[in-house]
């Protein structure tokens, strides 16, 4: 081989083209190293900074690139035809194989080993919807999926140990029932199920038609606070023994609304003021009741029973009370504010007590004894005559009718100035007690007592009977 040039055997070209160093052109494929001062030489290019090299611009890279790092300034591109391509991160011997690569349309990071998670050190900004456990689902903007039977899971503190202090688990059960635990796994530590079929079971349980709010102590209750701005200002509270609906704030009171209108008012003093109508089916054991508002209506009370109703009621007008039969008898009792007394009739303002009977029928106004018989003590016809004893006499006005009693035999008036005294008598016998005044059809003017009987006119005795029997 012919050697064209050769400065001091250091470099030489020879016929083929190829450059020689110190009398070497180096093996194929050998590139050129610098040695400083000295001639350069041709090694291996695997020895040099652990090549080989790629081309600075174009060409294919066919084989596994390895190194320690890289750094590129502009876009890294990876493509193949293979699905089974990836792009691993992996350090050395005990740490994890994390291989990203294309799986369809979409982008995937996996845990080669199955053995560590996707820590994320700082805050992270998803420009679309993000499915943690499964796909994303459209429209959401974040969808956790968990196996079957198991729970999505946010841990505030310590370990995870099937439920631990400071965990909030959510799972999904059918039908279509979301269920939040924290803490043990029992509605003691805030076990919630939402659109639940059994709202029982939770601690707040919420169904499709109800919600229910649970105590693991019957006597301690459950309860739910009203408040506004940190002030407590009303509660609803539940044990074995009450329910209760409080205003707790001083001054506050308790209002109930329907229609969104105020319906009924209880204040601070414990006073309820009902804006409508109140019907009660059982007992009202209160102290005072106030009826009315006041606005120049009539103020009533109606007691009502399955056989016809009785209604007090204030007449506005003239401040009478009322007592009234609403199945048609009408107005029975009035009373005013003289305290008069009007029955059947209005109350007059000159009598203490005014009684009217029906307009019809004979006896108006009866006053009866209680027994068997319903036995007259008094009948005031509408004629005028009034009979004592019995409810009819003969056309006199004032009639006395006797009894059968055989103990007694007579028919008697006693005018006396006492109780159980006896004084001027008046009597007719009826013989069944034969005996004095008291035979049959005796009719006797006695005075009980030992002393005169006078019989006058104009304001004077005309006729003295003494007590011996003596006239003048």
């Amino acid at each position: 081989m012919a050697i064209l040039s050769n400065v001091n055997g250091k470099f030489a070209v020879d016929s083929t083209g190829a450059i020689q160093f110190s009398g070497s052109a180096g093996t194929s494929g050998y590139i050129l190293r610098s040695n400083g001062n000295a001639a350069p030489t041709w090694v291996d290019s695997s020895t040099v900074i652990g090549g080989p090299y790629l081309p600075l611009t174009g060409g294919t890279l066919s084989g596994a690139l390895a190194g320690t790092s890289a750094t590129f300034s502009g876009i890294l591109t990876a493509q193949s035809s293979s699905s089974g391509d990836y792009v691993r991160l992996y350090g050395a011997s005990g740490t994890g194989k994390w291989d990203i690569y294309g799986n369809g349309a979409n982008l995937r990071i996996s845990d080669n080993e199955s053995a560590g998670i996707l820590a994320v050190d700082r805050g992270a900004t998803f420009g679309g919807s993000v499915g943690i456990g499964g796909s994303p689902t459209t429209n959401y903007p974040l969808t956790l999926r968990s196996k079957s039977g198991d729970y999505t899971k946010i841990l505030d503190w310590g370990t995870d140990v099937g439920g631990s202090w400071g965990t909030m688990q959510i799972s999904m059960s059918a039908p279509y029932a979301t269920e939040l635990r924290s803490g043990a796994w029992n509605f003691a530590q805030g076990y919630v199920g939402l659109n639940t079929t059994n709202a029982d079971t939770y601690a707040l349980g919420v169904t499709g038609s109800g919600i229910a709010i649970n105590s693991t102590s019957a006597s301690v209750g459950s309860i739910i606070s009203l408040e506004t701005a940190g002030v407590k200002r009303g509660y609803l509270f539940a044990n074995a023994s009450n329910v209760v609906l409080s205003a707790v704030h001083t001054g506050i009171p308790l209002k109930f609304n329907t229609e969104d209108t105020l319906a009924l008012t209880i204040d601070s003093l414990q006073n309820a003021s009902f804006a409508g109508n109140i019907t009660a089916a059982g007992t009202l054991n209160t102290d005072n009741i106030t009826v009315g508002k006041g606005d120049g209506n009539n103020s009533s009370i109606s007691l009502t029973a399955n056989t016809g109703n009785w209604t007090f009621t204030n007449v506005q007008a003239s401040r009478n009370l009322e007592i009234s039969d609403s199945d048609g008898t009408g107005t029975v009792m009035t009373i005013n504010t003289n305290g008069n007394v009007g029955i059947g009739v209005a109350a007059d303002g000159a009598v203490r007590t005014f009684i009217k009977g029906s307009d019809s029928g004979t006896n108006n106004f009866q006053i009866l004894t209680r027994n068997s018989s319903d036995e007259n003590v008094l009948a005031v016809r509408n004629d005028g005559q009034v009979n004592v004893g019995g409810t009819s006499g003969n056309a006199s006005r004032f009639n006395v009718i006797g009894t059968t009693n055989t103990s007694v035999g007579y028919n008697q008036m006693n005018i006396a100035n006492g109780d159980n005294a006896w004084g001027l008598l008046l009597g007719f016998g009826n013989g069944l007690l034969n005996t004095g005044y008291h035979g049959l059809n005796h009719a006797a003017i006695i005075n009980v007592q030992s002393a005169p009987l006078h019989l006058g006119t104009s304001n004077s005795a005309k006729l003295t009977i003494t007590a011996g029997g003596s006239g003048t």
